[in-house]
């Protein structure tokens, strides 16, 4: 789990600035670590964990915006996130709403 906090981190400041999505060598590493973090989320204790961080990188306005290969491997960590959080639909409804 050494890797996991700072991949995270990074991601998240991918996301934070749109030009860095862009760059090819930043796609690439954002591309592993949803990856790592796909194949990670499957712990319900991965996702109890990193609530927060995984909360803060979903929520950002500039989510969206990452490569559909990222975007899919969110759509796994968010399916495994999703079940062991039942209160994130909610969440989510107030978040949007």
């Amino acid at each position: 789990m050494i890797i996991v906090k700072p991949g995270l981190e990074v991601i998240k400041s991918l996301v934070s600035d749109t030009k860095n999505i862009t760059v090819p060598s930043l796609k690439v590493y954002s591309e592993f670590m949803g990856d790592l973090m796909a194949s990670l989320s499957e712990d319900e204790h991965f996702c109890r964990k990193y609530r927060v961080e995984i909360q803060n990188i979903f929520y950002h306005e500039n989510f969206f915006l990452m490569s559909e290969r990222t975007l899919r491997k969110w759509q796994i960590i968010m399916r495994h996130f999703s079940s062991s959080n039942e209160d994130l639909v909610d969440e989510l409804l107030l978040k949007f709403s």
